[in-house]
């Protein structure tokens, strides 16, 4: 077996297995966040077997990671959390366009994929600049500084997120553009493409792909550089799924001509190592 082949096959061969899942599961429109739930749980697993099997860096395994079990609380926290904000996020933002009685300016007539297209584009313009706001703002940092602390990835450290930043992306992402008049049916992909590409980006495997790839779209090697221990990097790369924010807005960095060290926490003191005290954080300490 050629393992360098195989390496090349794994991100387009994960990419398109976890697509089409999608796809079948939410091909009704149903949108139903239950779903989602198991899929991820599908994704996640897939991941951390090949993460056992074809390793990025030793050093980066789940294995012996004395905050795995944190990691897996944060995981579970912040994606119960998440779902229900961003219910509430539609309820609050369906309310808002009752009274004019309208459905908004969204192209509702748009096919589906076409629509789903938009939302994604759009919602990953907005998510840059909440991301770039969470490393400039002393007190949005303070949220934000827990994902950051991870000093190895694997795919666990992608839902190492605090609750905080789960509300924060109903209330400034989904909800702008559902008041705009998008339908649950798209928004579900918001959450469905998070799923997708978020622990992809942060899986330890060994995974190369194409140079001209990183500026299309998430990749492993683009987004690590965001995690570095350098300053000049984490202030980088802060799209989730489409680097073009990043070109447009000159922060795009280049991981065929940056060398990632190191990652973790660059910007004062780190999180406590306890999960109680990790989840009391952002109101207790403020950025060094």
């Amino acid at each position: 077996m050629n393992l360098r082949a195989v390496r090349t096959a794994i991100w387009p061969a994960a990419l398109s297995v976890f697509v089409g899942a999608h796809v079948l599961a939410l091909g009704s429109g149903s949108g139903d966040v239950r779903v989602l739930g198991v899929l991820a749980g599908v994704t996640l697993g897939i991941l951390i077997a090949l993460e056992h099997w074809l390793p990025h860096r030793p050093d980066w395994s789940a294995r012996g990671d004395p905050q795995l079990r944190n990691d897996i609380a944060h995981t579970l926290l912040g994606g119960a959390i998440g779902n229900v904000s961003i219910d509430v996020a539609l309820i609050v933002a369906t309310a808002a366009l009752l009274p004019r009685d309208t459905r908004g300016v969204w192209p509702r007539a748009w096919p589906l994929p076409a629509q789903v297209v938009l939302f994604l584009f759009a919602a990953d313009g907005l998510y840059y600049w909440k991301h770039r706001l969470l490393h400039h703002v002393g007190w949005l940092w303070r949220i934000h500084a827990l994902h950051h602390s991870a000093e190895r990835l694997h795919t666990l450290k992608a839902t190492r997120s605090h609750f905080l930043e789960a509300i924060l992306r109903a209330f400034l992402i989904v909800a702008p553009l559902a008041a705009l008049g998008a339908p649950p049916e798209v928004v579900v992909w918001y959450s469905a493409s998070i799923v997708i590409i978020v622990p992809i980006s942060h899986a330890n495997i060994a995974m190369p792909v194409p140079a001209w790839l990183h500026r299309w779209v998430q990749t492993p090697d683009w987004h690590r550089l965001h995690h570095s221990t350098d300053p000049a990097l984490t202030d980088c790369n802060f799209a989730s799924l489409f680097p073009f924010w990043d070109l447009v807005f000159g922060t795009y960095r280049d991981p065929e001509r940056e060398t990632l060290d190191s990652v973790g926490n660059n910007a004062g003191p780190s999180p406590p190592s306890r999960l109680l005290a990790q989840l009391w954080y952002p109101f207790t300490t403020r950025r060094g």
